[in-house]
Parts: structure tokens; C-alpha cells; sequence
């Protein structure tokens, strides 16, 4: 059995323990669920070996560095001192735990790991994969080495969020050097995260600024 210690909010008094004893997530603290069963009562069983009746089953928000995570099917375990994580429900939800020395990450590997953030960078690399030049490969093992330091990088779609649709549009007037035509992108967001994108060279040469925008938002309505 092991344990590991996370500050899993702004509130230094919440902390949550990966557990690798206990046979659920559990918790004692009621306030901290966004929605609860009170219907679903168990018994569970701690690292220790002890066992507690459960009054509650729900899901809990905890504030990460990359943005707030839902964990669900976590038990309420009334006079329950710690806020429990089990490796087992963890992987079995599709998160991968690992340890570093000192420290653990856990990864959501469910998650949607498509990647806008390197969009223009790869379209841009794509122009030239037929003919590269040295330049080309060592910008692509630029790109290489970004995504090796972001692999827990993805977009988070959350629940009982506003979802409100918008949407921006933007072009890079004769950005390029070789045939000085232009660049559109857009991007369209729904609630809390990013569901429609693209960056594509536009197929014409725009004689000003505006031009390049209208080509550029006509992309995007299409």
C-alpha cells in the first residue's frame, strides 16, 4: 500500500491521499460533492483494513494546474477523517499515476487529446514534407519536443457549464515569403472548451488587410 499526498484545491485545508488500500474514493467531507445519490449506501474498506458504512455516492471537483477535473462514484464516509483516491478506480477510469522521485502525476488519458495549441506548426511543416530542408527537420523536432512536454495537455469539457457558442476568425496578411498569399484560421467554443478549428492557406493572393479577413471569415462560416 502506498500513499500520496496533493493539495487538490486553493483551500490548504483540502487534501486528497492516493490510496492504494482503500476500495473506492471516498471522503467524509459533504459540502465538497457537486451532485449526490444519498440512496447508495455501502460498506468500505480503508488501507488499514478498517471498515466504514457509506452514506452517499456522487461527484467531486478537484482544481488542478491544467484546470478543474471531475472525479466521480466517490463515496461520502461520514466522520471519514482523509479524502481518499484508489489507484484502482483511477486506472480503471482511464487516468495513468505516475511517480517521479518526489512527486506523482495523474494523467486523463480519457481525455481529448487533439491539440489546436500546435495546429499552425504542423499545418505550416505539412507545406514543405515533400521537399524538407534542414531548417524543416529541425523546426519539426521543435514541435516533437514541445508535444514530449505537454503529453497531459488536452481540451477539458465540463458539465453544468454555460454553453454558450462563439467563435474567432483571424488571418496572417502575406506572412509567407515564398508566395506572399495569406493564412486563415478559426476556432469555435462551446461551454467550456474548443470543438471546431482549422488553419488553411488561403488559395488566392489578398491585396489588403480586409480582403484577407473576409476570405478568412468566410472559411469559417462556411
Amino acid at each position: 500500500m502506498f500513499y500520496a499526498c496533493h493539495t487538490a484545491s486553493e483551500q490548504k485545508d483540502v487534501v486528497w491521499f492516493l490510496d492504494s488500500g482503500c476500495s473506492n474514493h471516498m471522503t467524509g467531507d459533504k459540502n465538497i460533492f457537486l451532485e449526490i445519490d444519498s440512496s447508495s449506501n455501502s460498506q468500505v474498506r480503508i488501507g488499514n483494513g478498517a471498515l466504514f458504512q457509506a452514506k452517499g455516492k456522487g461527484t467531486i471537483a478537484i482544481e488542478t494546474n491544467k484546470g478543474r477535473k471531475h472525479i466521480r462514484d466517490v463515496l461520502l464516509v461520514p466522520n471519514l477523517e482523509q479524502n481518499l483516491l484508489n489507484v484502482g478506480q483511477l486506472v480503471e477510469h482511464r487516468y495513468s499515476i505516475h511517480f517521479d522521485e518526489d512527486s506523482c502525476k495523474i494523467y486523463d488519458k480519457g481525455g481529448v487529446k487533439t491539440r489546436p495549441d500546435i495546429m499552425y506548426a504542423t499545418s505550416l511543416l505539412s507545406r514543405f514534407m515533400h521537399n524538407p530542408s534542414q531548417i524543416h527537420v529541425a523546426a519539426a523536432k521543435r514541435v516533437l519536443r514541445y508535444i514530449q512536454g505537454t503529453l497531459d495537455f488536452g481540451i477539458l469539457y465540463e458539465k453544468n457549464v454555460d454553453a454558450k457558442l462563439f467563435g474567432f476568425c483571424y488571418s496572417d496578411w502575406t506572412e509567407c515569403v515564398d508566395d506572399m498569399r495569406s493564412t486563415s484560421g478559426y476556432a469555435f467554443f462551446l461551454g467550456s472548451g474548443v470543438f471546431s478549428w482549422a488553419s488553411k492557406k488561403q488559395e488566392t493572393l489578398a491585396q489588403s488587410f480586409a480582403k484577407a479577413e473576409y476570405v478568412s471569415a468566410s472559411l469559417a462560416a462556411s
